[in-house]
């Protein structure tokens, strides 16, 4: 099995699935980690009350280098799994009451917008107040629930999405932000292509 270099996401678009808020410098979630952020606000007074986020859809994943799935991913591999984490921070505005957020759904994109597919991999717990990566999501030999092939992933809107929720949004406002998105797909190459050793990656 090899792996892929680390991913980042170059496209996001949004879907909103019902009575959700939409998140602000969605743009801001791409590329690796730096100091701006996309953001959700949810809640009275700057949302419009409600619980959930729209589905921040990030896609047209490629590695540092500017490469592509389609260039990093040998013709006739296999793919064995996909794995992903974020880098996410829950902050209330003025001063806090106890307000907090939590994952509400973490799926798989395929087909770009609405593409969300296969298993929920939403995990209970808070976000942090801090900047900080979240455990991985899937690995090396989950596949979301989703038939995936090559032709797959190397789709430019293949990628992952992240709705968040605040668990309070009837008492007050708490604003979800989120700086990068990192992924990892694991494949086998047909025979006779080189590999990539996996050292380090995700779990």
């Amino acid at each position: 099995m090899s792996v892929t270099p680390t991913l980042y996401a170059t496209a996001v678009t949004q879907y909103d699935f019902g009575g959700t808020d939409a998140w602000l410098t969605d743009t801001d979630a791409l590329g690796p980690e730096d100091t701006t952020v996309a953001q959700a606000k949810l809640g009275p007074p700057a949302g419009s009350g409600n619980f959930y986020s729209s589905y921040l859809e990030l896609q047209t994943f490629k590695d540092a280098g500017a490469n592509t799935l389609a260039t990093l991913i040998p013709t006739g591999s296999t793919i064995d799994g996909v794995e992903m984490r974020f880098k996410r921070l829950a902050q209330e505005p003025g001063t806090p009451i106890g307000m907090t957020m939590q994952d509400f759904s973490i799926m798989m994109l395929i087909g770009g917008t609405a593409g969300e597919s296969g298993d929920e991999k939403a995990v209970g717990g808070d976000w942090p107040a801090s900047l900080t990566w979240s455990s991985w999501y899937g690995g090396p030999t989950d596949k979301w629930g989703n038939t995936l092939t090559r032709a797959t992933v190397i789709a430019a809107n293949f990628g992952v999405a992240i709705c968040c929720t605040n668990v309070n949004a009837d008492v007050g406002e708490i604003d979800g932000q989120v700086d990068s998105v990192e992924m990892l797909v694991y494949y086998t190459p047909p025979a006779g292509s080189p590999q990539r050793t996996l050292v380090g990656c995700g779990t």
